[in-house]
Parts: structure tokens; sequence; C-alpha cells
């Protein structure tokens, strides 16, 4: 996986960074080393212009392997025990049925929303709802699909009094400047996501780790909700990073083409809302700090009317959105509604694992991306029963180390 720190270049990105500092938080190099907590200039999985998705590095990147095959265009069905052992899989490959007989392991990576419904379509859940569905029951887990996370975002927009946020660059021309940048030397816009700055907060002094994150574009623009209308000014996002609200995913029918049914339930925990009032409240004290008086404009979201708790709390409810980060719904653990072990075996089956955001104990305190490719690695070593490497030495010798 190739990864780089952004750079960060420009007079707003100049002032995320300045005004978190005079408020208090302090400057991390590293906020994926051993301290997290302050405000940083954001690393992302970016080599050579090109976004590098594990697609990338883990396939198109590497030579063709014998015995390695990819199915595109199929859908996995069903998949069908002998007893308590995954013999078939069953799917459908550009509309064509096609079975797959398994040898020795089948590890289900499909997420944390696709997982827990091909479980249940396989007849391992609730015993009750598989029943519901006339799906025979193979192995009686009730914590197949429960406990549903997601990192919780919103946003909080001002315009900008000078003409400096990215959105004056990406005008007609701008676009195609930013096209050929691309195209010819993969540098310039083209090769950004703009989210080149950040933090992690504590939004009291009882909790022990950070339990927000902050996010920035600098420029005004519709992220959440499928359009993108640009405008002069800069938005922060935040994110609960430690929610205790919980969903579930569950069945809509037996027919293995339907989408499942599942619901997140955001702020359906007190301590949730609390969290994302504060948030909302520290972004706008961060704000009127000395560093953005060149460039504070108008607060277009939540806007100046939206000022006790109850008002913050109803522009949540209509303007909060995903991260993008579901998990949970097949959790790694012992007791009742566990799923998996610690080797991401699904209890009760004898060659079954499931290796994605699902298996999580807890949602992570951070995106999900990095964990998930730990993971997969990590559990690969188990099947081929590899040890872990030792630890650099150089490690030892940091400050983050003895920290």
């Amino acid at each position: 996986m190739q990864i780089e720190t952004c750079g960060a270049k420009g007079p707003l990105y100049d002032a995320f960074l300045s005004s978190a500092e005079q408020w208090g938080m302090e400057r991390v190099a590293d906020h994926n080393a051993y301290r997290q907590e302050g405000v940083h200039v954001t690393q992302r999985n970016v080599g050579r212009g090109l976004r590098w998705s594990t697609a990338r590095g883990y396939l198109h990147e590497l030579p063709d392997r014998e015995g390695f095959d990819i199915c595109v265009q199929a859908r996995l069905l069903k998949i069908e025990f002998s007893g308590k052992r995954a013999v078939r899989a069953r799917i459908d490959f550009a509309g064509e049925a096609r079975v797959i007989g398994i040898e020795q392991e089948l590890v289900l990576c499909a997420g944390a929303i696709h997982s827990p419904q091909l479980l249940k379509l396989s007849g391992i859940g609730n015993a009750d709802e598989l029943r519901e569905h006339g799906i025979d029951v193979v192995q009686h887990l009730p914590g197949v699909g429960e406990g549903l996370k997601d990192h919780v975002a919103a946003p909080v927009m001002y315009r900008a009094t000078q003409n400096v946020s990215a959105a004056k660059e990406l005008s007609t021309f701008g676009k195609l400047k930013l096209g050929a940048q691309w195209v010819l030397a993969k540098k310039g816009l083209g090769a950004t996501n703009f989210f080149e700055v950040g933090a992690f907060i504590r939004t009291d002094d009882s909790v022990s780790i950070p339990n927000v994150q902050f996010e920035f574009v600098p420029m005004l623009g519709e992220m959440q909700h499928g359009s993108v209308k640009l405008e002069n000014g800069f938005q922060y996002f935040f994110s609960l990073m430690r929610p205790r609200s919980e969903g579930r995913v569950w069945l809509r029918d037996a027919d293995p083409r339907s989408n499942p049914k599942f619901v997140f339930n955001y702020f359906a925990d007190e301590n949730d809302r609390r969290e994302a009032i504060a948030a909302i409240r520290i972004i706008r004290d961060v704000i009127s700090q000395n560093a953005w008086d060149p460039y504070r404009g108008e607060e277009v979201m939540p806007g100046i009317q939206h000022r006790s708790d109850e008002e913050i709390f109803a522009f949540l409810q209509k303007e909060a959105g995903t991260n993008y980060h579901p998990c949970c719904t097949c959790r790694m653990g012992t007791g009742d509604m566990a799923v998996t072990d610690a080797q991401a075996r699904v209890h009760g089956i004898e060659n079954m694992r499931v290796v994605d955001a699902s298996i999580m104990p807890d949602i992570v305190s951070g995106n999900l991306n990095a964990p998930v490719i730990m993971m997969g690695e990590r559990v690969s070593d188990m099947m081929l029963g590899r040890s872990l490497p030792p630890a650099s030495a150089d490690y030892y010798k940091t400050e983050g180390a003895a920290a």
C-alpha cells in the first residue's frame, strides 16, 4: 500500500491548523503513530497521483499468480453445508448459475451489510428469523446482523470573505486544467480529495481517548447526499469516533438477489447526542480564533438560528449522515452475541471465516480502511501458520514506544 502525507498548501489549510493550535490543540506530526489527539496534516492512500486502493496494491500492481482467479460480474448467492462444514458456494456469474466447491476454507469478505445477509441466507443467524423466511438453520447465532455501528458525521459550513477557496480553481477552465495536469503528470488538484488537514479531539475531559474527528474541505459544497455545488467558503466535518448507538441488519426475504434491510439508529443514545452537540460548539469556538479573522464569513450551516441544544440537535437530525464506516455486525468474541472467534472463524462452523469490518468487536477511533487491511493480513498469516514478525529494534528507540 502506498501512503503519502498531504501537501496542505493554501491559506485556508493554514487557518485551520493555526486556529486549532490557538484553541489549544497540540500539533501532531503523525496522527497514525503513538499520539492521535491533536491537529494534523492528513495522510492518504495515494501513490503516483492515483488512489491506492487494495485492488490496485494487491492485484493490479502485482504480477499474475497461478491458482488465483477473480470472477467479475459475480454475486455470491448462498453457501451450502454438509453438517457444520461448508462444501459449496452458489454464485450468479453474469446471469449464469454456477457452483464452486469448497475443499479447505471459505473466507467471506462481503462487508458489514452483506456478510450478515449471506450468513443468514446460508442458515447461520437467529433461528427465529431464519425460520420466518423458510431457511433451514445450520447454526443458531443470534448476533449475526446485530450491533451495526458507523461514524455518524455532519458538516459546519462558512462562507469566505476572500476568494481563496478551492472553488475558484474549479471553473470550466479550471476543470480542464485539472484534467490536463492529472492526465499528463498525475499532479495538481486531480490528485487530492481536498481533505488534507484534520484533528482528533476529546469533547470532555472525562473521556480518555479522542471521541470526535474533524475533517476539513477548503470550499463549500454538498458532499454527503449525492450532489455537488461548489461555492467560495470552507467547511468542517465532525464524526463521532466511539458512538454508542447501534443498529442492525436483517433479511428482506429469502431471495439472495434482494438487498437486505438495515438501520443505523444514529443518535439513539443520549451520550451520542451530547457529544455531537458539543462537537458543533467546539468547531464554532475554533472558527472564532484569530487565525480565521481574514476569511471568516457568514455561518451557512447550521446557521446562527441554531444556538440552543434543542436547535442544534434538530439540525443534526436533518443533516447528519454516514461516514461510510459500517462495522460490528459479525462481532469477534465470546458469549451469546459473538459470531466469530479470535481467528475470525464462525462459531460452530468447521471451515469458514469472516474477514471484514463486520467482525470488529467495536468501532475503531478512525477510518476503517487501514484496520481492515491489517485484519486481512493478520488472518492470512493465521491461516498459513505464520507467527507475527519481531518488531523493529528502531521502534523501541522512539518516544512513541516509551509513551
